[in-house]
């Protein structure tokens, strides 16, 4: 049955610890996300490499924003968070060598191991793995999210390396690329993947293939060149094939005679089949409509434009130009004999009616008087030649023949020769427009010859390129060569399971076999953390032996136990632990009036019904004498004069009937209205007034913020400032806040100072009352201020901690010195006789309070020996240093944030300077400038005041907390080493009484 029970109870562990790792779990994932968008890229392409290791995980990390608890602000606060794959050289997790941070620090926190680092995308590869920083947008502290699995990383810029879960990885969309292979084929390569969610780290899978060009035709008119363009190209791959149509018309130039028939321009369509050519002709180049050339029998020069239109497979084309009819009358023959019929190749009468009498002689014989007449230029295929005129016979003779300039062509290339075609040039004379065609014959290929070696995903091949035209052979084909995987083990940790990574090194393609569970923790025995108290739980601490990871576990809280009840002044207690259960029950006074009289004040008695407490309140004055009447100073008598004066009052209504605005008594109010007003009746009744030197214009800021509040001292307006910010905070840090934001700086110390800006001294106005110590503010702040204020309670109450009864115990080491030390004084105890006093013992009595401090001080703290000292000793300078790196650190996040706290305070306190400066009061220049830098200083960096406050306040509190547990930590450190220091003094002092003390008994027995 025993074991039966002990089998239950595992179980039920097992099933609580299975619970409490589901819940840290969840924890750990993040409670809301930012509007992170979905911006995949994969770092290893785009990766960036700088000298330190943490600014180039930084700059290629992915950066979100996330909720988290913050253990260093208590509460779920913003993070924000950077994230970036692991690459290593081996592709395998550093985790694997126990390697956890990335400056190297293994898990241990002891040991430096090898990141294995790399550059990813050549020497390094994804291990499914992922390094891993935060930032709390707080309070600014480094992975304080990270407490739990990485207590290392809390406070320290480095990043934390975790696994890239499965259930955070999202497959790639599946890419298709297309490569050029040759004339008939392209390679197809399909690339695919997963990638983490977080850090984008990528796992990618590729294959490839051969297919058949997916071709289209396009139709590209080339008018520059007279073609059309018939372009095959591939829609997946970057192949082109050309091929080029002819599209070209020549429109040339007439030049003839007048013969009474039509003439116009000559066409000749040069284009290849499957062009359709249409031209119209015109009067001017934007008016061609005619489908016919015009026709012309007159002599003269024309001018004709024209627009042809090419169409091929739907397909338009358009040339616009401009073409010359020239007629004229009278034209030789065409074996170059005259026209008139002579038969003389020299004559030039060219006038086909005279029937050769322009030959004939008629008197000159061979004594012609001749005269050029005009001259004939030489054309592409006649001669030019000049005409003279006999003026004597009118005979006509050509002379100064010129050669035929022959055709000036004008070359244009239709289609150029390639290795596939022939080449087409299409020539005209730019004279005569005579147009000739002449083919090019087609290009030998030039080959090229290189190797494709085989990989993993494609075969290999030797390919003949043409470096002109571009055709391709694939020949001597390899088969693909076999991938290379490496396995790559990931173990098992206690959260996540272990598996094998086979990575291909040739293409880095890559799959995962052999899953294994997670191994669970393994916990160790635990550690007590604290103890059980009435209102707080014991925390035990358990922490993995394998991978650090600790988890805490609570004990119930065991509940107050009540004291004496609670009386007026005195609250009921917890027994065990000194807290307060019911507060005082407060005084229930009644009320006594005593009406006041010419010259004295009239006050309330108040007497409490339940203990008797007394106290006088609610003062009224004294009613004074009549005003006008006079009051005797000084009698006359018969050697001296008397004196006397008018005590007169001064009466109005506060509140201005016609505007409702309110008077406020300040100094200048005072000086300037009431005092004005005061000395004008004087004059005018024959009394004295008082002279007084004009005020200065310009006055302080300081100056101004006490007059604006009326008090007539800093001390009054200080302690009035000190009630209102208790009246209005919530806890000591708020309060240390509103003082500041009222203007003043704070010295902590064992006093609080407080001072105003511009002034030079602190003032402590705990001197003059003690609630306003650190104490009684913290007091007064817990709702008691009234009552301190009205003085029905002290403004700190000394409570003695709580002892429950115990038999006397036997005192031993230094409190049965202690004990006796008193009982030598004459402080406890009984004696017989008085005892003689050494100085120093007398001395001593005096300060019996400071010794029984002593004595409280070891009883409670169980100290009896020197080695007790020493190890209570060692145990505060602990905590000390403790508390006094505790105080750095928020001490620094101050400093940080010192200038935006500093200007949250300016803001606040000089803002009524804005207003001053505007209506021209002189010396607010500073103030305002300072208002306006801190304005700024806040706008700029865009974080809400309320926030602000907020964080400024909580930081505050807990500086304020840190240095009260300091002080007291050194109060019992200054404590210890006095004792040591009169521990000396204490035994000669005890060994010199005890000696008289002999000496006397044995007098008194012998005088007896």
């Amino acid at each position: 049955m025993k074991e039966k029970t002990n089998l239950q109870h595992y179980s039920h562990k097992r099933l609580l610890a299975a619970l409490l790792t589901v819940v840290m779990l969840f924890s750990l994932m993040p409670t809301a996300f930012a509007g992170q968008v979905n911006s995949y890229h994969d770092p290893a392409e785009h990766w960036m490499q700088a000298s330190n290791r943490t600014n180039e995980l930084d700059i290629n990390s992915v950066v979100t924003h996330e909720t988290f608890y913050c253990a260093t602000c208590k509460q779920n606060a913003d993070f924000t968070i950077w994230r970036v794959p692991e690459y290593t050289r081996s592709g395998e997790t550093a985790l694997n060598r126990n390697v956890k941070y990335s400056n190297g620090m293994c898990i241990d926190e002891e040991t430096v191991g090898n990141l294995d680092a790399g550059i990813p995308g050549e020497n390094a590869y994804y291990t499914g793995y992922h390094w891993t920083k935060s930032v709390c947008s707080n309070c600014g502290a480094f992975n304080s999210n990270e407490t739990a699995g990485a207590p290392y990383a809390w406070n320290k810029n480095v990043y934390v390396l975790h696994d890239c879960a499965e259930r955070f990885m999202e497959d790639l969309p599946e890419t298709v690329t297309y490569e050029y292979t040759d004339s008939k084929y392209h390679t197809v390569t399909t690339k695919s993947g997963e990638y983490c969610v977080f850090c984008y780290g990528t796992n990618y899978e590729t294959s490839s293939r051969l297919e058949r060009h997916d071709l289209e035709t396009d139709i590209l008119p080339q008018p520059a060149n007279g073609r059309f363009a018939v372009v095959d190209h591939c829609t997946l791959c970057d192949y082109r094939k050309y091929e080029y149509i002819t599209a070209k018309s020549v429109v040339a130039d007439y030049y003839g005679v007048v013969d009474g028939q039509p003439h116009t321009l000559t066409v000749t369509d040069l284009s290849e089949a499957g062009v359709r050519t249409q031209i119209r002709y015109g009067s001017s180049a934007d008016a061609c409509t005619l489908t016919s050339a015009p026709n012309y029998t007159e002599e003269g020069q024309y001018t004709v434009y024209y627009e042809i239109t090419y169409t091929y497979d739907g397909v338009d084309m358009t040339e616009n130009g401009v073409a010359y009819v020239w007629l004229r009358d009278t034209q030789p023959s065409e074996d170059g004999s005259c026209g008139c019929g002579c038969g003389d190749p020299n004559c030039g009468c060219q006038d086909k009616d005279c029937d050769g009498n322009c030959c004939s002689d008629k008197g000159c014989g061979e004594d012609h008087h001749f005269i050029l007449l005009d001259s004939t230029p030489a054309t592409c295929l006649s001669l030019g030649y000049d005409r003279y005129l006999c003026t004597e016979c009118g005979k006509i003779e050509k002379r100064d023949y010129v050669d035929s300039l022959g055709h000036a062509w004008q070359g244009v290339v239709v289609r150029d020769a390639t290795c596939e075609t022939d080449g087409k040039l299409l020539e005209i004379c730019s004279r005569c427009g005579q147009v000739k065609v002449t083919a090019t014959p087609k290009d030998e290929h030039d080959f090229v010859t290189y190797t494709v070696s085989a990989t993993c995903t494609s075969p290999g091949y030797t390919v003949r390129e043409c470096e002109n035209c571009g055709e391709r052979h694939i020949e001597d084909i390899t088969p693909a060569l076999p991938h290379n995987y490496k396995a790559h083990t990931i173990p098992a940790a206690c959260e996540t399971g272990g598996r094998t990574i086979h990575l291909c090194d040739g293409c880095g393609s890559s799959f995962v076999t052999d899953y294994t569970d997670p191994l669970g923790h393994s916990w160790d025995e635990g550690t007590l953390i604290t103890n059980a108290t009435c209102t707080g739980e014991g925390v035990m601490e358990y922490r993995c032996v394998r991978c650090g990871y600790h988890r805490l576990e609570g004990d119930a809280a065991n509940g107050h136990v009540p004291g004496d009840p609670a009386t007026c002044t005195q609250p009921q207690l917890c027994a065990k632990c000194g807290a307060v259960i019911e507060n005082a029950l407060g005084h229930d006074y009644k009320s006594e009036v005593t009406s006041s009289t010419c010259t004295e004040m009239g006050y309330t008695t108040y007497t409490c019904s339940r203990c008797g407490d007394t106290y006088k309140g609610d003062y009224t004055d004294a009613v004074g004498h009549k005003p006008s009447d006079w009051i005797i100073d000084k009698e006359p008598t018969t050697s001296s004069e008397g004196s006397k004066h008018i005590h007169a009052h001064m009466l109005f209504n506060s509140i201005n009937t016609m505007t409702g605005e309110k008077y406020h008594s300040n100094a200048q109010s005072y000086y300037q209205q009431i005092r004005a007003i005061s000395d004008r009746l004087c004059r005018e009744h024959g009394l004295s007034v008082i002279m007084s030197g004009e005020p200065a214009k310009a006055v302080s800021y300081v100056e101004w913020l006490r007059q604006s509040k009326g008090q007539p001292t800093f001390r009054s307006m200080l302690e009035a400032d000190l009630r209102e910010a208790i009246e209005d905070a919530n806890d000591i840090g708020h309060f240390f806040l509103l003082m500041e934001h009222k203007g003043y700086e704070i010295h902590h110390g064992n006093r609080l100072g407080f001072r105003l800006r511009g002034q030079e001294q602190f003032m402590y106005p705990e001197r003059k009352d003690r609630q306003f110590s650190e104490d009684g503010i913290r007091a007064a702040i817990a709702g008691n201020l009234e009552a301190i204020e009205d003085g029905k309670r002290p403004a700190v109450i000394s409570r003695p901690r709580y002892q429950p009864y115990r038999k006397r115990p036997k005192y031993t080491g230094f409190l049965a010195l202690y004990v006796h030390y008193l009982y030598l004084l004459g402080k406890i105890g009984q004696r017989q006789y008085p005892p003689r006093m050494t100085p120093h013992l007398r001395k001593a009595a005096m300060e019996f309070d400071a010794y029984r401090g002593q004595f409280a001080f070891l009883r409670e703290n169980g100290i009896t020996t020197p080695a007790d000292m020493d190890a209570f000793q060692a145990r505060t300078e602990e905590t000390l240093a403790k508390l006094m790196k505790q105080r750095t650190i928020l001490n620094v996040r101050k400093k940080e944030r010192r200038s935006l706290y500093t200007a949250l305070a300016d803001a606040d306190v000089l803002a009524p300077s804005k207003a001053l400066y505007q209506d021209g009061l002189t010396g607010m220049e500073n103030e305002f400038e300072k208002y306006m830098e801190a304005v700024t200083l806040l706008e700029n960096r865009g974080i809400p005041r309320e926030r602000l406050t907020a964080e400024k306040a909580e930081l505050y509190k807990q500086l304020a907390e840190v240095n009260r547990e300091i002080r007291t930590q050194r109060r019992k450190l200054k404590l210890c080493q006095e004792i040591r220091q009169g521990l000396p003094q204490m035994e000669q002092d005890i060994e010199r009484t005890e000696t008289r003390e002999s000496g006397v008994k044995r007098d008194e027995h012998w005088r007896r």
